[in-house]
């Protein structure tokens, strides 16, 4: 699967979100203390939803970790790799589905009894919010967190 040239707000987040259920796992940096930071790439090569959508010459990890895509970095390396400008409604929409990824991150590692596996946890997280999710990608959403549910 690849980013449609001139993709549609849905065309970017069905992309950003079905790369995100394939690679399995957040994209994070665990501190000692179990903290969790959240990023757009990790050291293992995992990327989080927005990162996903950041071509490889696009990425910076100084100029891009720690900020949200409403950052004027973090939006032009988006817009350059896909080719287009963001609307307002996209900017809403992939803030909805990083702040999807970076809770569902943090419920996956927390240390009590409100931990959950972070397939469910993210699936969870995109039923909370109105995406424009295409009927396949939530489908998909949904085995992936079943099938973590019975692996766990």
């Amino acid at each position: 699967m690849s980013i449609p040239q001139q993709a549609t707000t849905q065309q970017l987040i069905d992309y950003a979100v079905t790369k995100l259920i394939e690679q399995g796992a957040p994209s994070i940096l665990l501190s000692n203390l179990g903290g969790v930071t959240c990023l757009y790439r990790d050291a293992s090569g995992r990327a989080c939803a927005i990162g996903q959508l950041i071509a490889d010459e696009h990425y910076d990890e100084e100029t891009l970790e720690r900020r949200n895509i409403s950052n004027e970095d973090v939006n032009r390396a988006v817009v350059a790799s896909i080719g287009r400008e963001l609307t307002h409604d996209d900017t809403a929409a992939l803030q909805a589905v990083q702040d999807a990824h970076d809770r569902a991150a943090d419920q996956a590692h927390r240390k009590d009894n409100k931990r959950l596996p972070f397939l469910i946890a993210f699936n969870d997280r995109l039923k909370d919010v109105v995406l424009p999710l295409s009927d396949e990608v939530r489908e998909l959403a949904q085995e992936a967190a079943d099938a973590e549910s019975k692996a766990s």
